[in-house]
């Protein structure tokens, strides 16, 4: 994936938040380096910051044939060995000098973080050598189940995000999302292998310091899940000097009508590139992209597929559906389609995904322009007397009238959660779902919370709430 960096030579690979910049020649040489201490075709935890380390180890993995689980930094000791018995980790990547995990010794110390080496496990000759990378499902480390990447699954991916967004050596991105979270690691990806700068920080973009580095590198590019633009959107950041910003891209969930057609009129007005797409851990990163020049007249669209990709929609007995106003499971196929899943070292001896073709989960529909529009996911419908129930559509109805709530519910009871700060009456809002979805409002509950239980992503962790 990497191996050809050095031939950016000199030029700015990293800017990382101490204001000290490391050249594409300086990356690639410390990671030749640091694969002096590791055996190849061996499992690897990298605990992931937005940092030097996190990135070298990633780099250092996929360069020379070692699998990578990447997974967030705060996660516990518990959930972590459990990661490494279920996968027979080799290595583990941590700024923790010492861990309760058995077996595992420090070999070497690079920058702040360390190399830990099991003494047991290793996998040398068990691994199919398509795998590239491990990812979580969902950006979350509760599920030991992990995505299976292959060397082409990554390569074709960020070949086509590079294409559709025209990355190239002269754009620079400030990280706004954790490395572990796909659409994070995809900005990576499309960034080093193009020749782009990565300007590296651990920072919120609701502190002040993420904000001194924006003005003082000037990155071209920033992304976000649609919590992030909210924050964007709060802390009027088009009245800020963003003048250096050429491209805003927006993936993980859907955004609101509202907030789709702010983003998208603000950034016509400055000759800003504004990208609503869609993707899912199985399809390695993305399988959509609005152009922007569509999103003012489809705000609710997530767009077209990517290039080397192809969507269509399939009925509930798997029949593909033709009538554009039908809607059913969105179905995609691609070159970046997984490999399938793993529980255990066990599923990473093979199992390749040859058909290429992901049921998404997703209920939507393809216009006759070929433009896609999700409805909801197939797991996100209840019954309520009979009646068929989509959550999302109750969440976005309560978005049109100013709302921020969740939906979430069994047969027997629909839930809605509200923040207190909101300043709701829990009987209004309980009245106004129940005219909406035409329901008795003894089978709605609603639920003040102080926050929303948030994934380090910033995408709402629905499991988190009772039924969700």
């Amino acid at each position: 994936m990497f191996e050809n960096i050095f031939t950016h030579d000199t030029k700015t690979a990293l800017r990382l938040s101490s204001n000290e910049n490391i050249s594409y020649i300086q990356l690639f040489n410390l990671s030749v380096e640091l694969k002096a201490k590791l055996q190849s075709s061996e499992v690897a935890i990298i605990l992931c910051k937005n940092n030097l380390e996190s990135l070298l180890a990633y780099v250092t993995c996929l360069n020379n044939g070692l699998v990578p689980i990447l997974l967030e930094y705060e996660i516990n000791e518990s959930k972590l060995n459990d990661f490494v018995e279920r996968y027979n980790v080799k290595y583990l990547f941590t700024d923790r000098a010492k861990t309760d995990i058995k077996a595992f010794k420090v070999i070497h110390q690079f920058e702040s973080y360390y190399i830990h080496e099991h003494k047991n496990y290793s996998l040398k000759g068990k691994i199919d050598p398509d795998i590239a990378l491990l990812i979580t499902t969902s950006g979350s480390t509760g599920n030991p189940k992990l995505v299976k990447i292959s060397k082409n699954n990554l390569s074709s991916n960020t070949q086509s995000i590079s294409k559709y967004l025209s990355i190239s050596s002269i754009d620079s991105q400030i990280t706004t999302l954790p490395m572990q979270y796909t659409f994070g690691l995809s900005i990576l990806n499309t960034h080093l292998i193009n020749g782009g700068t990565v300007i590296l920080t651990d920072h919120s973009i609701m502190e002040k310091s993420f904000w001194d580095l924006f003005f003082e590198t000037q990155p071209t590019s920033i992304s976000g899940v649609p919590y992030t633009l909210n924050m964007l959107k709060r802390l009027k950041f088009f009245d800020k000097d963003i003048s250096s910003i050429k491209k805003i891209t927006q993936a993980g969930g859907r955004l609101s009508e509202d907030l789709a057609l702010y983003f998208a009129k603000e950034s016509k007005k400055r000759n800003i590139l504004f990208y609503i797409m869609y993707g899912q851990s199985e399809a390695t990163a993305r399988m959509s992209y609005l152009p922007p020049e569509l999103v003012v007249d489809n705000p609710n669209s997530v767009g077209i597929a990517i290039p080397g990709g192809k969507f269509w929609i399939e009925d509930s007995e798997g029949k593909i559906e033709t009538n554009h106003s039908t809607d059913g499971e969105l179905v995609y196929k691609g070159d970046n389609v997984f490999m399938g899943y793993a529980e255990s070292f066990k599923d990473l001896r093979n199992s390749f995904n040859r058909s290429n073709v992901l049921k998404t989960g997703d209920i939507a529909r393809i216009n006759q322009k070929g433009l896609v529009f999700i409805v909801g996911r197939k797991k996100r419908f209840i019954k309520l007397f009979g009646n068929r129930i989509n959550l999302d559509d109750i969440e976005k109805f309560l978005s049109s009238k100013g709302i921020n709530a969740l939906a979430t519910g069994n047969d027997d009871k629909l839930k809605i959660f509200f923040e207190f700060k909101e300043n709701l009456d829990p009987q209004d809002l309980k009245k106004e779902v129940s005219r909406f979805i035409k329901i008795h409002p003894s089978a709605i509950s609603v639920i003040g919370k102080d926050a929303f239980p948030r994934l380090q992503s910033g995408k709402v962790d629905y499991n988190s709430l009772p039924n969700g």
